[in-house]
């Protein structure tokens, strides 16, 4: 397995979890934060990172506690990626 392969695996581990547990798709989950299910796709690989008011949303949506928000959205974030 490659490392950007390693790092995709890694990054917003918790959220998938969360994801998963909730039962909801991506497309559903992208319809109720209001952006396309490609987007959402991206926003989970990293290739952009997601916006305060859709952190917001998914932690209510998917009942997230507040004390795991910052670990869910900033500590498994990927780093130095670009704003779509």
């Amino acid at each position: 397995m490659d490392n950007k392969k390693i790092g995709e695996e890694i990054m917003y581990s918790t959220l998938k979890s969360f994801i998963k547990q909730s039962g909801y798709s991506q497309k559903e989950l992208a319809s109720k934060i209001g952006i396309s299910q490609s987007l959402f796709s991206k926003r989970l690989k990293g290739e952009c990172c997601f916006r305060a008011s859709e952190m917001l949303l998914l932690g209510l949506t998917l009942h997230i506690p507040s004390q795991l928000l910052h670990k869910v959205f900033v500590e498994e974030a990927p780093k130095n990626n670009s704003e779509v």
